[in-house]
């Protein structure tokens, strides 16, 4: 359960991302900030921690982990939505 809260968090900051790209036309990074904003949604869970490595549209990537995995694994994900 909780690495799918993480890997829910990344598709979910993923499409808050996408509609803020779509308002500015892909030209401007992406923060968790801008993502939290009213106007794109996202929330991050409590325990999840998403970071970017890379806010830009072409160059997206973001690594999420749920503080409570005992396994301590962490998730990416691309500018195609990809999970690995």
């Amino acid at each position: 359960a909780y690495q799918s809260d993480a890997k829910g968090n990344l598709h979910n900051i993923f499409l808050a991302c996408k509609a803020y790209w779509s308002d500015n036309t892909g030209s401007k990074v992406c923060t968790t900030a801008i993502a939290a904003q009213a106007s794109y949604g996202w929330v991050e869970s409590a325990d999840v921690t998403v970071t970017f490595t890379d806010g830009t549209e072409a160059g997206f990537t973001a690594v999420g982990s749920h503080d409570s995995d005992s396994t301590s694994t962490s998730f990416t994900m691309d500018s195609v939505g990809n999970i690995s």
